[in-house]
């Protein structure tokens, strides 16, 4: 754009190397609400020599992109997702409140715009992203490029329910009670461990 005194105000670029490109003798426009979807190089570029531009309100996305899978890398379908920029919802399926599609028989969902950078004036600041995925976790996000977060089916449930084995035995009148909890390994790596709660004697 190579003009003065315009008013840009609710428009959205995609897959270019430069979003917004404002030239040097472009002065005192306004870019309100806009959004820069994966733009290569960068989202709004200012020349050098203009003055009196404004990008207030006006946002850098990337797509993402969620799958979800069970323990042997098979999509699992149906699961509900949200997802968050700055704590404002832009995906949400129903089981989130939302109208979104939840994941489909390959356990994905579609490509999600998230913005992850916003102009005040002309200085940009960076945007929290988090990720919620209903049975799988939640998880802040990285936007700064597009890209597929993978969730992978976990021992969650059996972190919270413990396995118990009491054993009592009599010694010359001391009662040992060893409670093991055994919590198990979840597919996400953690080691199974053993934990000895009480020892009585």
């Amino acid at each position: 754009m190579e003009s003065s005194n315009n008013n840009l105000t609710g428009n959205t670029v995609i897959n270019c190397d430069y979003g917004f490109y404002v030239n040097d003798s472009s002065n005192n426009n306004d870019l309100f609400g806009n959004d820069a979807v994966n733009c290569s190089v960068q989202g709004y570029l200012l020349g050098a020599g203009c003055v009196g531009n404004d990008l207030t309100g006006s946002t850098v996305s990337n797509f993402l992109r969620i799958r979800v899978v069970d323990g042997d890398g098979v999509g699992v379908s149906g699961v509900d997702v949200r997802v968050a920029s700055d704590g404002v919802d832009v995906y949400a399926s129903a089981g989130y409140g939302g109208s979104n599609e939840s994941t489909d028989v390959d356990g994905l969902t579609d490509w999600i715009p998230v913005p992850y950078r916003r102009y005040s004036g002309v200085v940009s600041s960076g945007l929290s992203v988090e990720v919620w995925v209903s049975g799988y976790g939640h998880r802040m996000v990285d936007m700064s490029t597009s890209h597929m977060e993978t969730f992978t089916e976990s021992l969650l449930p059996l972190l919270t329910a413990f396995l118990s084995v009491v054993q009592s035995t009599q010694d010359g009148g001391k009662t040992i009670v060893i409670i093991a909890v055994l919590i198990g390994c979840a597919l996400a790596g953690s080691a199974l461990a053993v934990h000895i709660l009480r020892r009585k004697t």
